[in-house]
């Protein structure tokens, strides 16, 4: 039987991959969405400047600030990382977002849960690199491997699994593998990926440990 012997989280947001130098290249891209969420409400960027111009948001986005934040969160994800590591784990188990990477508009579930034998895990193709901002282009890095891999999966624990949570009510989608097809990756996603890269260096210092990545 499966235990569960140690719990980590993280962000992964793109500045999280990026110089602080480079960071107001995110405002940049926020400047041209029209729909942010805040408070149960939505707005424009300029909006939103003008709702939250009372927080002194300018005092925080002040480049020694930026970088002394930069310098304590890459610290912090290396002690994730070293901490994943020294757990000695049998199994990763990954909870991720998909952002129409895999999972694209014609087949959208709640959960799905990945039973492969391997998790392919690819590094970006010149069609979505294209496709991508200045800034995400930037932060890419830390969400793909050096050279494509493949990494060992675990069926058994995810047949397990499905059948646990459909027993508790869950409506979960399943799969044992990437299709290639338009507008989608063939490899697993970048918030699986920058634990894969990012936290463990492409699984080098825990080669035998195998992953379930569950996407949500």
């Amino acid at each position: 039987m499966a235990e569960i012997v140690f719990g980590v989280g993280t962000s992964h947001s793109p500045l999280l991959g990026m110089k602080p130098e480079d960071w107001s290249l995110r405002a940049d891209d926020d400047r041209k969405n029209p729909t942010h969420p805040f408070r149960g409400k939505v707005y424009n960027f300029d909006e939103l400047v003008e709702l939250r111009k009372g927080e002194n948001i300018q005092d925080q986005i002040k480049l020694d600030v930026i970088r002394q934040r930069d310098f304590t969160n890459q610290k912090q994800l290396d002690v994730l990382g070293a901490e994943i590591a020294d757990a000695n784990l049998d199994v990763l188990v990954i909870f991720g977002d998909d952002q129409r990477e895999v999972l694209l508009s014609d087949n959208t579930p709640a959960f799905m849960i990945f039973t492969g034998e391997s998790v392919p895990f690819k590094r970006t193709s010149e069609e979505r690199l294209s496709a991508m901002t200045e800034s995400i282009r930037r932060a890419n890095w830390a969400r793909i491997p050096d050279q494509d891999m493949t990494l060992d999966g675990t069926p058994d624990l995810g047949d397990y699994v499905t059948r646990s949570v459909v027993a508790d009510g869950f409506d979960v989608a399943v799969s044992d593998r990437f299709i290639p097809r338009q507008k989608a990756e063939d490899g697993i996603g970048h918030a699986f990926g920058f634990y894969y890269h990012r936290l463990l260096d492409d699984l080098r210092a825990t080669p035998g440990m195998r992953t379930l990545p569950i996407f949500i």
